[in-house]
Order: C-alpha cells, then sequence, then structure tokens
C-alpha cells in the first residue's frame, strides 16, 4: 500500500435521498461527492465515537446521523464555537438538523465555546474526527491540536474545504487544511472524481469559480502511531501566516490546554509562535493605522483645497461684482457726458 487509496463513493441510497432535498442541498455547503465520501468513509470503519468540530446550520451533522442511525452505540458530538449560524444570525447554530431529527440520544451539541472547553466533558475517545471549521490559519491546526490527544489509536481524521484556495483568487488564504492533510502520518483517502467546489446560489463567491476540475475537495486519514513521533509537523505550520486572531485570553488558554498533552519543547514553540503571530499582528495593525491617517489626512487637505478654491472663487466673484459695478457707473457717466456735449 502506497498510503494513499483513490476510492468511489457511490451508491449509498440514503445519502443519495437526502441531497433530492433542496433547503438541504442549500444549507450543506458540500458537493454531491464530498456528501458521498463522507458517507463512505463512515460506512468502512464503522465508528461509535464521533467528533464533529464545525456544525454551522447542520448539514454535516445530518449526513452523519444518518450514517450512524444502525449503528448500535454510535454516538456523534458536535462543537461549534458560535451560538448562531454564521450566514443567518437569527438562526441557531444546528437548526437544519435540530429541525429535522428532532431529540436524539445519537447526537450531543455543544457551542458557543472551542475544543478545548468540552473535550475533558466527553471522557472517551474518538475513533472518527470531521474537522470543518475556519479553513485559514491558525483554523483547524489548532482545532487538530486540540484533539488529537483524545482520538484512538488508528482514528479517522476527514477534512472539509481542502482545496478551497483553489476555487476563486479571493479565497487563496484558504489553505489550511490542505496543509493538514499532507502533515498527518496515516494512510489517506480521496474521492475518485469530484465537481466544482459547491456553493449555494447565494453565496458571495458563487460568481468567483475557476476550480472546474482541480484536485478533491475532501479527504481522510487513517492516522497512525507515527505521528506521535511528528507531531512537530503540525506545530510548526502555526509559523505560517495567520489570516484571523483569536481573542489573546483564548490563545492562552488554549496554550494552558495543551500543557497537559504534549511535551514542553512543543508547548515553547506554540508559545513562541503566538508571542511572534501577535508581533506581527501588531505591526500589520500600526501599518494600517498609519495608512488610515495618512489617507485622513489625504481627505483633510483636498477638502482644504476645495474650501480656499471655493474662497477664491467667491472673492474673485464679489471682485468682478464690484469692478462690473464701476465700470457700469463709468459707462453711465460717460453717456451722460456725451448727451450734454450733443
Amino acid at each position: 500500500m502506497d498510503g494513499l487509496t483513490i476510492t468511489k463513493c457511490t451508491g449509498y441510497t440514503e445519502c443519495q435521498q437526502l441531497l433530492q432535498d433542496n433547503e438541504f442541498k442549500e444549507i450543506l455547503e458540500m458537493s454531491p461527492t464530498e456528501a458521498e465520501f463522507l458517507f463512505y468513509i463512515i460506512k468502512k470503519f464503522n465508528p461509535k465515537n464521533l467528533l464533529e468540530i464545525g456544525i454551522a446550520a447542520g448539514g454535516s451533522s445530518l449526513l452523519l446521523l444518518e450514517a450512524i442511525k444502525n449503528q448500535k452505540d454510535a454516538v456523534l458530538y458536535s462543537i461549534d464555537c458560535c451560538n448562531l449560524y454564521y450566514r443567518d444570525k437569527s438562526l441557531k447554530t444546528g437548526y437544519f438538523a435540530k429541525r429535522k431529527i428532532g431529540s436524539t440520544d445519537k447526537w450531543k451539541i455543544y457551542t458557543g465555546g472551542l475544543a478545548y472547553e468540552y473535550m475533558d466533558t466527553f471522557d472517551k475517545k474518538f475513533d472518527f474526527v470531521l474537522l470543518d471549521t475556519r479553513h485559514m490559519n491558525p483554523g483547524e491546526l489548532l482545532d487538530f491540536l486540540m484533539v488529537y490527544p483524545y482520538m484512538s489509536e488508528n482514528a479517522v481524521l476527514v477534512l472539509h474545504d481542502t482545496a478551497m484556495h483553489t476555487l476563486a483568487i479571493e479565497m487563496q488564504r484558504s489553505i489550511t487544511n490542505c496543509l493538514l492533510m499532507s502533515a498527518i502520518n496515516g494512510e489517506k483517502y480521496i474521492p475518485e472524481t469530484y465537481e466544482p467546489v459547491y456553493f449555494p446560489s447565494k453565496h458571495p463567491t458563487e460568481r468567483l469559480h475557476v476550480n472546474k476540475r482541480c484536485v478533491p475537495n475532501i479527504g481522510a486519514i487513517k492516522i497512525d502511531n507515527k505521528l506521535k513521533n511528528n507531531i512537530y509537523n503540525v506545530f510548526n505550520l502555526l509559523s505560517l501566516p495567520w489570516y484571523y486572531f483569536p481573542e489573546t485570553e483564548k490563545l492562552s488558554e488554549i496554550g494552558t490546554f495543551l500543557q497537559k498533552h504534549y511535551d514542553k519543547k512543543y508547548i515553547t514553540l506554540y508559545e513562541s509562535t503566538v508571542n511572534y503571530q501577535l508581533q506581527v499582528k501588531t505591526i500589520k495593525e500600526e501599518i494600517k493605522n498609519t495608512e488610515n491617517s495618512y489617507q485622513q489626512m489625504k481627505r483633510e487637505i483636498i477638502k482644504m483645497k476645495n474650501s480656499i478654491n471655493k474662497l477664491e472663487r467667491e472673492y474673485l466673484k464679489k471682485e468682478f461684482d464690484g469692478l462690473s459695478e464701476k465700470i457700469e457707473k463709468l459707462q453711465a457717466s460717460v453717456n451722460l457726458i456725451e448727451r450734454k456735449s450733443i
């Protein structure tokens, strides 16, 4: 085995039935092949303890729950940092899956916090993890480091949006899951066929598609024991540019959490990297503030020039009007003299 399995993943009736629901397709944010690939991974490995990081409307949650509904004792634990659905703040995170399945013992949902805030409450090892959160650094890099100590031996990790950076020029920052797909040791699985990356009709990037058939946008890794000795590969990725920043307090709490699970040398690397990224953030903010100040000064100078020009025009008009009045009086005097001379 060469470490990569390219697999067909069609023919799952339950998945295809879900995909007939247009509302489900609208909120899923996965292509049909990606949805079937997720179904395939569940059916192949039959996990019992499933962990999902990133819920949104609950499209992938519903897929996973449908895939495990006949697996005895299988339970899905879902975590999202947002209490409200990011595309519609009037709806709660996971609203769609909740509406479709109602109450079930097979789904535990946790919102409003990051993974480290919940992992110790589960008291179990997970044999399946789906990461689908920010797609930009540090995003899933931190998510993975938080959940890896709670994954069982030979657990399966699924990463979605591994090719988001190929979708559009505006999305080239979305490289995080591609990085993880490359950095993590294990047997890797990708779908044999794949459509353009799917976004629903209202998504603002719909007009920006460039990925007609490039690389798959989803993949899975059956993690092997080598990763324990190669976890540096993931910690080191944190030194790449960050495109958003968790709160400083959260970063500190994550560091404290990681201390319980990783060697001191990795914690030192984490802390130095975070400090570096925060310094970069400060410098960028200073540059941005300087640029904003410069632009504000330019606007003020233009405003002043416009005011001066207005005053000049008003002064010249007044002088011209005064001169015109004098000319008119002089002309009247000349006319009067001419009449008298006649």
